[in-house]
């Protein structure tokens, strides 16, 4: 067995690398979508026409992605939505929706919301084409606006971009993103330096998360921020969401 005397672990360094990212996030998610109050606010008004009408919110991801969007289909339960998560807690492969839902009705309220960073996922891919061609409104939480996925959605309000993934066989990289630091600075005001300095963070990506995991990791942020949006828009106090929210130690 070999000694661990004298080994370094970086996990000082990597938390300040991932904190300082994520201090950074609310400034890189407006780079990325200029309209995001306009589009929160629309998925919120959305969202509650699909509650309103008891329709379904269909969620659908594979991998990582999945599991940071059954956590938040588990709060969506919590505001009185009726979810359809796709990835089963005990398999590896999210549902496939064309098997379970081709001959069951599906309410013209619904929604689907899918996660992939690349937008190229096979089944997310399939699922998100099946949920449009029964006439479900899509949300798309994705890094690349060229992908397979992204030509699915209406309009821009529906497409959320979230930097990290990777590309199906391909290395990340920010300069798919044709970000111009001028432009950026030009258009959202913030000083130069800061635009280098968080330019320079996605450039770093690779190196600060693992195997893409800064998707998931801003994905899982993000989705806790629409999270406290939604709650509120809907009214949905603490007490009424802890009460839809099954506790293992409270008997019923």
């Amino acid at each position: 067995m070999g000694s661990s005397v004298g080994r370094r672990y970086s996990f000082r360094d990597t938390s300040g690398e991932i904190s300082a990212y994520l201090g950074k996030l609310t400034e890189i998610l407006y780079i990325f979508n200029p309209e995001l109050d306009d589009m929160v606010n629309y998925f919120c008004e959305r969202l509650k026409k699909t509650r309103d009408n008891d329709a379904t919110v269909y969620l659908c991801a594979e991998g990582r992605s999945g599991h940071t969007i059954n956590a938040f289909s588990d709060r969506l339960h919590n505001f009185g939505f009726n979810t359809y998560p796709t990835k089963k807690h005990k398999e590896d492969l999210q549902i496939k929706l064309r098997d379970e839902l081709e001959n069951k009705e599906v309410n013209g309220h619904s929604v689907g919301i899918i996660a992939s960073g690349s937008g190229e996922t096979d089944r997310s891919l399939d699922n998100a084409r099946f949920l449009r061609e029964r006439g479900v409104e899509l949300f798309i939480f994705t890094s690349y606006t060229d992908s397979d996925m992204t030509e699915l959605v209406e309009s821009k309000k529906h497409l959320f971009i979230i930097p990290g993934g990777v590309r199906k066989g391909e290395k990340w990289s920010v300069d798919t993103y044709n970000l111009n630091a001028d432009e950026i600075v030009k258009n959202y005001g913030y000083p130069a330096e800061e635009v280098e300095h968080i330019l320079g963070m996605l450039s770093r990506l690779d190196k600060i998360f693992y195997l893409g995991g800064g998707f998931e990791t801003s994905a899982g942020c993000f989705e806790e921020m629409l999270n406290r949006d939604l709650g509120r828009y809907l009214n949905v106090s603490q007490e009424d969401a802890a009460s839809r929210h099954p506790r293992d130690d409270i008997k019923q």
